[in-house]
């Protein structure tokens, strides 16, 4: 298991590949996932993540995957943008695109509480 704290500088490719699928070894058998994932205004490295998260779970049997961008009162995002954000390239596809529509009370659900 790599541990991220020993690092030294950036991470390759074949470092977060090891990462993410050691982070997924314990799931098996997927066949729907929703990709919640941060907005515009953060700047983070889920373009770098998310095509190996995809990989690996391609390889471990799901066949859909939606994405929703967790985007609270912001602008939603475009179909182009949300791709862009999450480093897909042409040949992956996602199901779904979804915004979060925080101004819309029919589409807002209460699933539980944090404490």
């Amino acid at each position: 298991m790599l541990s991220i704290e020993n690092l030294k500088g950036e991470l390759t490719d074949e470092q977060l590949e090891e990462i993410v699928k050691d982070s997924l070894k314990d799931f098996n058998a997927i066949k729907r996932v929703l990709l919640i994932h941060p907005d515009y205004t953060r700047t983070d490295f889920t373009d770098k993540l998310i095509p190996f998260i995809y990989q690996e779970l391609k390889n471990k049997g799901m066949s859909q995957i939606d994405s929703l961008n967790a985007g609270g009162t912001h602008r939603p995002m475009t179909k182009e943008e949300i791709r862009s954000k999450l480093g897909l390239p042409s040949q992956i596809n996602f199901n779904n695109y979804y915004n979060h529509e925080y101004n819309d009370p029919q589409r807002l659900i209460t699933v539980g509480e944090i404490s």
